[in-house]
Parts: structure tokens; sequence; C-alpha cells
């Protein structure tokens, strides 16, 4: 049984773990803030610049506004949006109250860092547009700074810069995301076409053994049935035709399902892989004359190596047409060409029958196209020029030695 790999530790921590190493993080920023406030404020006009002096009103507002961006650093993951609203609020109380001292600038440093976060959290995991309404709240609420002193307005411009920063990495991230989300929905689909497609070349092989080889085992046991009084020796025959017959498809089929057990991992004897090849066209040959139709096959052109899916193809689509004689056709005598051309192997099956309009819904024409598709050739069946009804394939043989 495959061992499933372990995803990446980050993706298997519990959502606990990430509250509180939200938490820890706000509360050091705010722990950070109240210390830096506490030494500014021991002298509010550091730079000489006759900035007014905050009383324990200013101060207290101050503290609350820290404490206030430190719980929203701890929450943004539970409620960015809402955090991203009472961030807003909060700075706007707090510029408005105190944005004309000095220990400003200490606040909106907090601000800043609880802003950013909050911005690539909502670009990296929102969408598009709630990122971007985002940043505009961001870049709306430092432009509060404008009515502050110098200093809070460089402080201001940190923050658009830093919040812009913020949301092209955290689009960049979602985008990233996205990207393995359909990479992986695309492997998926690959792999189910692929599983798809060997279930179909599957049931066509299955088709294809049983369907020629109970055509056969009809056809001799019926024939069988009928001369049993009168001819025992004949009836001996068809038994022992379909005695043959059976045997062989069974050692197929067995083929086909070792060759399933093997690709499934439960093992299976090596090498032992159902490929027909066109040398083996004697016992497709042999079954359809068992049944009462002779066959007359010739192999014109100087004859070359094919690859190994194209001689199991042509193989397949002789069986099938041979096949489709017996049961439809009414037919004596079978003709099947093939040739070798110098650039498409031609390969056609015409017989002495009653002819008639090819079925659109048979399973085995059906199957013979899609074989022929397969190399991108040419494939028609239907009426033959004069009577019985005739199968034509060409197959490129581009590539091949």
């Amino acid at each position: 049984m495959p061992v499933t790999p372990h995803p990446p530790l980050i993706t298997r921590l519990p959502p606990g773990f990430w509250l509180v190493l939200d938490t820890v993080f706000g509360a050091l920023v705010a722990l950070w803030s109240i210390v830096e406030l506490r030494e500014v404020s021991r002298d509010p006009d550091p730079l000489g610049r006759g900035l007014p002096h905050p009383g324990p009103a200013a101060l207290a507002l101050a503290v609350g506004t820290i404490i206030a961006l430190g719980v929203v650093i701890a929450l943004r993951r539970r409620a960015p949006l809402g955090g991203s609203l009472a961030l807003l609020a909060t700075w706007v109380v707090f510029v408005a109250v105190d944005g004309r001292y000095w220990f400003a600038v200490v606040v909106c440093t907090t601000t800043i860092v609880a802003a950013t976060m909050v911005v690539y959290l909502l670009a990296s995991t929102r969408g598009t547009w709630i990122g971007l309404k985002a940043l505009g709240v961001a870049v709306a609420a430092g432009a509060l700074t404008l009515v502050g002193h110098a200093d809070l307005r460089q402080g201001g411009s940190l923050a658009a810069i830093a919040t812009a920063s913020a949301w092209a990495i955290g689009y960049t991230v979602a985008r990233h995301r996205a990207y393995r989300t359909d990479l992986a929905r695309h492997e998926r689909r690959l792999v189910h076409a692929e599983f798809v497609e060997q279930r179909l070349e599957i049931a066509r092989e299955l088709h294809d053994v049983i369907a020629h080889s109970m055509s056969v085992v009809s056809i001799q046991s019926g024939y069988g049935l009928y001369v049993l009084d009168r001819d025992p020796a004949q009836a001996r025959s068809a038994l022992d035709a379909i005695q043959a017959t059976s045997q062989t498809s069974i050692r197929e089929l067995r083929n086909l399902l070792a060759v399933l057990r093997a690709g499934s991992g439960d093992g299976g004897p090596d090498g032992l892989v159902p490929t027909p090849r066109l040398a083996d066209l004697d016992t497709v040959i042999g079954r359809t004359e068992d049944a009462g139709v002779q066959v007359d096959l010739r192999i014109t052109g100087t004859a070359r190596p094919l690859t190994a899916g194209m001689e199991v193809n042509v193989y397949r689509i002789i069986q099938e047409a041979l096949t489709n004689v017996v049961k439809h056709a009414d037919a004596t005598t079978a003709r099947v060409r093939v040739d070798y051309g110098a650039n498409e192997l031609a390969v056609e099956i015409h017989d002495d029958g009653c002819g008639g309009p090819a079925a659109p819904d048979g399973h085995g024409l059906s199957g013979m196209r899609e074989r022929v598709a397969i190399y991108g050739g040419r494939f028609s069946a239907g009426a033959g020029p004069d009577t019985g009804f005739l199968v034509s394939a060409c197959l490129p043989m581009g590539g091949l030695g």
C-alpha cells in the first residue's frame, strides 16, 4: 500500500496555535509601544519644536489605542474585516485627539505594524477586491496624519508604503496559491483522463478477444448440433474447434488480468503481456475458417518493423473485422490485404456477404475507428464496391524504422 506523504508542518498546526502566536506577538508589540511611550513622555518635545505637552487623558488615550491595536493583531485571523474597521476607528479617534503630540509617532508605528499585517492577511486570503479595499482604508487612515505635526506626517507616508508593499506581497501569495490549486486540479484531470483511457483500452481488448471467440464458438456449436446425429465426426471436429478457441481466449484473458494485477502492485508473471502481432494472424484466420468463412490473406510491400502499439491495433482491427464477417455478413469468403506503403500501412478486409450500411452504434466499428484515430489515420466501413462489406484503414508510418 503506498505511503501518503506528510504535508508540511505549517499546514498541520491546529488553528489554536496561530491564535496563541498572534496573541503573543500582539502583546509584545503593545508592550514595546507602551515602554517606548513611557520613555518619550518624559521629554514630550525632544527636538525642541514647541509641540504641546500631553496631559494624563492624552496619555491614557494613547495607551488605550496601543492596547486596542494589540488586540487587532491578536484577532486578525479570526475577524480580519472587523479588525480592519476597528483599527481605522481607533486611529481616527487617536489622531483627532492626540495627533498634535510628539508621542503620536510611537502610536503611528504600532498602527503601521497592525495595518500591514491586516492588509497582508486580507490580500492573501480574501480575494483581490477585498484586499484592495483594505489597502484603500489603510491609505485613507494614513492620510489622516496630515492634520498632525511634520514627524507624524512622515509616518503617514511610511504607512502608505508599508501597506502597499504588504498588499503586493499578499496578492502574490494568493496568486501563487491559486496557481498551485489549479495545477493540482489539472494534474488530477490528467490522471483521470489517463485512467479512463486505460479503461477504454482494456475494454477494447476484452471486447476484441471475447467477441471474436464467442462468435466462433456460436457458429461451431450451432454447426455441431446440426450434424450431431448425421455426422458425429463433423460434430467432434466442431467441438475440437470450440475447445481450441476457448483455451486460446482464456489464455489471452489471463494475460490481460495478469497485466492488470502487475499494474496494481499485486504481482504477476513477468513478461506476460498480451501483445499480439501481425505474425499471429494465422490464429485469427484459422478461427474464422473454422466458423465457415474462407480467408485469403495477402501482405504486400516491403515489411518494416512497427511499434508494439501499432502492431496490436492493426491486429485487433483485422480480428474485429473478421468477427463481424462471421457474425453479420452471411459470407463464405473474406479477403484481407495488408500493404506496406512508403508512408502508410493500408489494411482492407472485404467479404462476399450481404453487405449493407455500417451500424453506427456498433462497439466493434467504433473501436476500430478509435484505434486508427490514435495514429491520425483514416478509417472507413461500408458496403463494398460490388458486393459484401469493406473495412479500410490507413495508418501513417512516419518515423517507423
